[in-house]
Formats: structure tokens, C-alpha cells, sequence
């Protein structure tokens, strides 16, 4: 169980604390100025030009759907906000890798546009209308070559029609004697029970922490993620605890 990373795909919910990080959509943003006309605008991506996002996790979604010129998932990472776009919004930039090819991009996005899904492709990459494991046929959905590799796929939560949610997490800080927060990641089954097995804690996370961490994550019930209707899946999930 001890690990340094945590599952793909995971929103952290926080428990004991007045915020909680889940799917919200963007603050309200700043009055747009006047934009440019669609002909006079730089390529898209561009800092002039950004990537129209549907909040953060709008954001993932676009550049999970890209792709290299070799067909391949490039990674990314976000490198930052980096002030006002032509709309007036604050712009987050990514930077997209292809490791086989070597081929990059730094990437703009604005993702104060909750109903905008972009389609086109940043250039030098092609967009996938959807995450492959989105559309995959059949339950268990077959997002692999045998059936046994998609009954063991976990999905995140782009990946399927309705999320898991949490039906139980603790309303305040947990007793526990000693002041921390603890972060776990962990598979949802399809009963909506983290399973024992998946618990990812962080290696600086003092034992006395991790096992109260440990306790409190296997006690959570959750409604099970559904991929399609009737398509019960296995989905990674997290939550930070704060212990006092």
C-alpha cells in the first residue's frame, strides 16, 4: 500500500474542512471584452486564441482526447496560470509531449466556458471525439483485447456516465488525537466500496496517520460509478481526511 503516487484521474474530496474539492463549475468570470473576429484569430491554443475549457476537469478531458501525429496519448502537465486572454479570463497553460516523437506544444486554455466542448484539434494533433474507454461497447465496457483486461480496467471519472459519489463522509475533523491531513486514493468497486487492496498513501505520511487514514477510508460507502445505464464499473477515487 505504500506508494509515492496516487491513482490517474482522481478528485480529492476533503473532509474536514468548509471546502471540498469536487466537480464545481468555474467562478464567475470578468466581463468579456469585445473579441477579435473568428478570421483574424492566431491558431488555436495560442495565447490569443485559447482552448475553450468547461472548468478544470473540462480542461483534462480536451487534452486527454489528443493525440500525436503517431496516433499515441501525449502527456501533459499544466505549467500555471498566466493572466488575462483576449475574452478577459485567466488562461491556464499546458504543456503537451509526445515521448516517442519529441513533438510539443504549450497550450492556453480558458475554462470559464462551462457549455463550450472544443472538438477541433490544437495544431500538429489530431482530437478524439471521445475518451476511448468512454465509448466502449459491451459490460464490463471492452476496453481492452480480452475480456478479462476490461474487467480489470479501472476507470476515472471522464470515463464513465455518472461518477461515483460519496454517501457518507465524516461532517468535521475525525478524533484522533494528533493534528494532520491525510490524502488516499483507492478503487471504488462495483458495490461501492473502496477496495482494500487499491489504498494509495503517500510514503512521508507517519504510520500512527496512515492507519488512522487507512480505517476511516474503508468505513466510506459511495454509490458505484455507472458507464452506461445499467453498466455498473470499478473507478478510482480520493479523499483527504483532517485529523484533530
Amino acid at each position: 500500500m505504500r506508494q509515492s503516487s496516487v491513482l490517474p484521474g482522481i478528485i480529492f474530496l476533503v473532509v474536514g474542512c468548509s471546502a471540498r474539492t469536487v466537480p464545481v463549475q468555474a467562478p464567475a468570470p470578468p466581463v468579456p471584452q469585445q473579441s477579435a473576429p473568428v478570421d483574424s484569430l492566431p491558431p488555436l491554443g495560442a495565447r490569443n486564441n485559447p482552448v475553450q475549457g468547461r472548468g478544470p476537469f473540462g480542461e483534462r478531458e480536451y487534452l486527454q482526447r489528443l493525440r500525436c501525429r503517431d496516433g499515441a496519448a501525449p502527456a501533459f502537465v499544466r505549467n500555471g496560470s498566466v493572466g488575462a486572454g483576449m475574452d478577459g479570463h485567466i488562461l491556464d497553460v499546458y504543456s503537451v509531449t509526445c515521448r516517442a516523437s519529441g513533438q510539443s506544444a504549450a497550450v492556453y486554455m480558458d475554462m470559464y466556458h462551462p457549455d463550450v466542448r472544443e472538438r477541433r484539434a490544437v495544431p500538429g494533433f489530431t482530437a478524439l471525439a471521445e475518451l476511448p474507454a468512454r465509448t466502449a461497447p459491451g459490460c464490463p465496457p471492452q476496453v481492452g483485447p480480452t475480456a478479462d483486461s476490461s474487467a480489470k480496467y479501472i476507470f476515472n471519472y471522464l470515463e464513465v456516465e455518472t461518477p461515483a459519489r460519496p454517501l457518507d463522509l465524516p461532517a468535521g475533523p475525525i478524533e484522533a488525537g494528533f493534528a494532520t491531513f491525510v490524502a488516499v486514493s483507492f478503487v471504488v468497486d462495483t458495490a461501492g466500496r473502496p477496495e482494500p487492496g487499491s489504498l494509495v498513501i503517500a510514503d512521508f505520511v507517519e504510520a500512527q496517520a496512515r492507519a488512522a487514514a487507512q480505517q476511516a477510508a474503508l468505513k466510506l460507502h459511495f454509490t458505484p460509478a455507472s458507464h452506461h445505464a445499467g453498466c455498473l464499473v470499478r473507478q478510482g477515487a480520493g479523499v483527504q481526511f483532517q485529523f484533530k
